[in-house]
């Protein structure tokens, strides 16, 4: 069963499948799909408002597919990151709650600011001034925990906390493109 509610309160509530092949993926190929994922969604959305400067039908579905993506590829990332750098008991209460349901699914919740909610105005918008920004982010982060070949907890809790940033403000893209019309 796959679930998607982001409420008028700011609750969010997503319960999907995962993508088998995800599951699959070592931590350096995760990464990759990450970054394969970033390029594709700037290159559709571009190729897309190219003529009319608009989404429509088919074009929406699209980026929501790549959403759908992004937002699996982080979790697992968040999974990964949290089963072999930060112990159990070292783990930071996390605004971004996740679980694995089973092998199959996984399930998110979260409550949003309404200004959180608010900041996301356009694909281009949310792409160029959060997504991007945190994507990029991310590797720097990466490769500085990488450097020395020990990720300490506080590295990995930082790189946790910026896979949190991408998925949220994807889950709220996401709703925006499922409910409104979102203008560039």
């Amino acid at each position: 069963m796959e679930e998607f509610i982001l409420n008028e309160t700011g609750e969010l509530y997503i319960r999907w499948n995962i993508n088998t092949g995800y599951r699959k993926l070592e931590f350096n190929e995760l990464i990759a799909s990450l970054i394969q994922q970033y390029k594709h969604l700037g290159g559709t959305y571009d190729a897309f408002t190219q003529t009319d400067g608009k989404l429509v039908g088919n074009e929406k579905i699209v980026i929501i597919r790549n959403l759908q993506e992004i937002i699996q590829i982080a979790i697992i990332l968040k999974h990964t990151i949290y089963s072999k750098f930060i112990p159990e008991d070292k783990r930071p209460e996390d605004k971004l709650k996740f679980k694995f349901v089973d092998e199959y699914s996984f399930q998110i919740t979260h409550q949003y600011t309404q200004t959180e909610i608010e900041q996301v105005k356009s694909v281009k918008d949310w792409y160029n001034n959060f997504f991007k920004l945190d994507v990029l982010k991310f590797m720097e982060n990466l490769k500085a925990a990488l450097e020395d070949k020990v990720v300490t907890v506080e590295e990995a809790t930082g790189l946790s906390d910026i896979l949190n940033q991408i998925v949220l403000g994807s889950a709220i893209l996401y709703d925006k493109l499922m409910h409104e019309n979102l203008f560039n």
